[in-house]
């Protein structure tokens, strides 16, 4: 089995949207990335699913993918321009 790679690498930007510890949720950025195996117990003796985990230092804590966002950059057009732009003859028209 092929494991797929990490969806935020670090120095990336993202949103944390934590329902458990809501109090962190907030714009972070990335400091570690880590894959953990199927069975992988924490120092505490817990065990943990396996994937990505990504660590922030403002939280000293390590979260899943499904608590991260990507935060989606615009592409700096105007919503008239681009409009302007699909009403031009620049568009083929089927």
């Amino acid at each position: 089995m092929q494991i797929r790679g990490p969806y935020f690498s670090v120095g990336e930007k993202v949103i944390l949207d934590s329902k458990v510890q809501p109090e962190f949720n907030g714009e972070y950025y990335i400091d570690e990335v880590t894959y953990y195996t199927p069975g992988h117990t924490l120092p505490d003796g817990s065990e943990i699913a396996s994937g990505f985990y990504y660590h922030i230092r403002e939280t000293n804590s390590h979260w899943k993918e499904s608590a991260l966002r990507k935060i989606h950059t615009g592409t700096g057009e105007s919503w008239d321009k681009m409009l302007t732009e699909l009403n031009s003859n620049n568009i083929s028209k089927n």
